[in-house]
């Protein structure tokens, strides 16, 4: 969606990749997104701005155990 909306108004070709983004109600990439977590960044689907927002990586390991829990009861 980013790539298309700079193209239509900037009439560029973006410079940097999109990052790739998990749907967590199709199982098969909620479960690719839980075994990567720790190189993602997690964010609220509802969320707005850096509201929500979670990096795995900058958390200690025992805190995301209950953050994949908390994925999983919401989706």
């Amino acid at each position: 969606m980013s790539s298309e909306l700079i193209r239509h108004y900037l009439s560029e070709e973006p410079i940097l990749e999109q990052p790739k983004s998990y749907n967590p109600t199709i199982h098969e990439e909620l479960e690719s997104a839980i075994l990567n977590i720790e190189n993602l960044v997690v964010k609220e689907r509802g969320g707005y701005g850096g509201m929500g927002t979670v990096i795995p990586r900058d958390h200690p390991k025992s805190k995301r155990g209950p953050l994949i829990e908390k994925i999983k009861r919401d989706y």
